[in-house]
C-alpha cells in the first residue's frame, strides 16, 4: 500500500470521522441501532451524553448506560460524559469509569436533562478537565444574539428555512468560539469545538493553533454545500427536514469552509436524518 500526503486536499473529501446520536432510550431495546454500524465498516461507536436517557452527567447514569450496554453491543462502544451546571464533583468519578472525555453546549440543547453552561460554570469546570487530561467538546453558540433574533421573528412563518437561518445568526457561534479560545488559553485545557458552521471563525481558531493553544475544530459535510432555494424551492417542515442544532450553512461560509486546508481540523458526519445511517 503507498501513501499520500493528504494535507494540502480540500475537507470535503478527506478524513472523515463520525458523530451521531443512537437515541435509544435506556428502556427501549438498541441491539437494532448497534447492529447497523458494522454493515457500513464501523467498528466502535463513541456514545454522546445526551439524546438518550439518562444524560451521561452523573456516574450512576454511565454506569446505568453500561448495563443497558452489556450483551447487546455489535462493535466497540465507548461513552462521552457531559459538562452541565452544577455536576462539576461528578467529572473526576466518570473520567475514573472510563468516558474519553466530555461534551457541553453553551445553547440550549433542546432536552431538558442536559441543561446550557454559561462560563461561570465551564471556569468551575475546566481546572478538574484540566486536572483529569480530559478533553472538552463544545457545541459553540451564545443564546444572546439568537435570542435577540427570535424577537425579531414576528409572524414570520416558523416552517420556511429561511425562518430558521434567520434565527440562527452566524454571531453567535463566532461569540462562542471567541469565548471558548479565551478560556483555553486562561486554563490550558484540551478543546474542541464541534460541527463548526461559521467560516469566519476559522481565522480565529487558526490563529489560536498559531499560538500554540490546544484548541481543535470540526465540520460536516452539509455545512460545505450553499443551499441557494429560492421562495418556490424553500424545503418546508425544516424542523423535521433539517435536524440540526445549529444553522445550515449557505453561500460564501459553505466555500470557505470547503477551501480550508484539512491540516488541522476534522470533517464529521452529523445528525443522520431519524437515526439513519
Amino acid at each position: 500500500m503507498t501513501r499520500e500526503d493528504l494535507s494540502s486536499c480540500p475537507a470535503w473529501w478527506t478524513r472523515m470521522s463520525i458523530s451521531t446520536n443512537q437515541g435509544a432510550p435506556i428502556g427501549r431495546d438498541s441491539r437494532q441501532q448497534h447492529a447497523r454500524p458494522p454493515r457500513a465498516g464501523v467498528t466502535t461507536l463513541i456514545d454522546m451524553p445526551l439524546n438518550s436517557i439518562p444524560a451521561t452527567t452523573t456516574a450512576a447514569a454511565l454506569e446505568a448506560k453500561r448495563t443497558a450496554a452489556r450483551k447487546k453491543c455489535w462493535v466497540n462502544v465507548g461513552f462521552w460524559g457531559g459538562v452541565v451546571p452544577g455536576n462539576a464533583g461528578e467529572l473526576r468519578a466518570m473520567h475514573r469509569a472510563g468516558v474519553f472525555g466530555f461534551k457541553c453546549f453553551l445553547v440550549p440543547s433542546g432536552v431538558p436533562e442536559f441543561e446550557h453552561v454559561a462560563e461561570q460554570d465551564l471556569r468551575i469546570a475546566m481546572p478538574k478537565l484540566v486536572e483529569l487530561g480530559a478533553p472538552l467538546l463544545v457545541h459553540a453558540e451564545l443564546p444572546g444574539p439568537i435570542e435577540k433574533r427570535m424577537k425579531q421573528l414576528g409572524n414570520t412563518d416558523p416552517t420556511r428555512h429561511s425562518t430558521w437561518l434567520f434565527s440562527r445568526p452566524p454571531a453567535a457561534e463566532y461569540d462562542a468560539i471567541a469565548l471558548m479560545i479565551r478560556l483555553c488559553r486562561e486554563f490550558v485545557g484540551r478543546t474542541h469545538i464541534v460541527h463548526l458552521s461559521n467560516a469566519r471563525a476559522l481565522g480565529l481558531l487558526r490563529r489560536a493553533k498559531k499560538e500554540g493553544l490546544p484548541i481543535s475544530v470540526e465540520t460536516c459535510p452539509h455545512y460545505l454545500y450553499s443551499l441557494r432555494a429560492t421562495s418556490d424551492e424553500e424545503p418546508r417542515n425544516s424542523s423535521a427536514r433539517h435536524p440540526f442544532a445549529r444553522r445550515i450553512t449557505v453561500g460564501v461560509s459553505g466555500m470557505g469552509l470547503r477551501k480550508e486546508p484539512l491540516t488541522w481540523w476534522r470533517l464529521t458526519t452529523r445528525h443522520p436524518a431519524r437515526n439513519e445511517m
